[in-house]
């Protein structure tokens, strides 16, 4: 969605989320697991994983290890496919959104090219005499 980016995650999901990867990472198991998927991640990526961290993901059910761009970092995906994420927005955003189209709606019309009429050079001669 365009815009999204723009939007800042509830308190509560940032506190589901906290409480999803503390799991994960002391237990790995199937619930973490899928308290992640729910939250909308699809992958786990770890920069300079330790090694202990690294066997314990690998060990995990619902993971499975993926490819990495850095010999010593990791990559782990999902083996179900996530949830979409769920924004919390403003409840006026879709009015802005239809007042923002009006106005494209409305500057696309002001400057639409229009047809002259034609004037004839006798109007043109009393334009100049004036």
């Amino acid at each position: 969605m365009i815009g999204e980016e723009g939007l800042r995650p509830s308190e509560r999901s940032t506190a589901d989320l906290t409480a999803a990867v503390e799991s994960v990472l002391s237990a790995p198991g199937a619930d973490g697991i899928r308290r992640l998927g729910a939250l909308g991640i699809d992958a786990v990526y770890a920069p300079d994983v330790d090694a202990d961290v690294a066997r314990a993901l690998d060990a995990a059910p619902l993971l499975e290890p993926s490819g990495s761009d850095a010999p010593t970092s990791r990559v782990w995906t999902m083996v179900e496919p996530a949830a979409p994420p769920a924004v919390d927005g403003v409840p006026w955003r879709p009015w802005v959104a239809g007042g923002q189209l009006v106005l494209w709606l409305l500057a696309i019309v002001l400057t639409a090219p229009v047809r002259r009429r034609e004037s004839t050079l006798e109007d043109d001669a009393e334009e100049v005499r004036a």
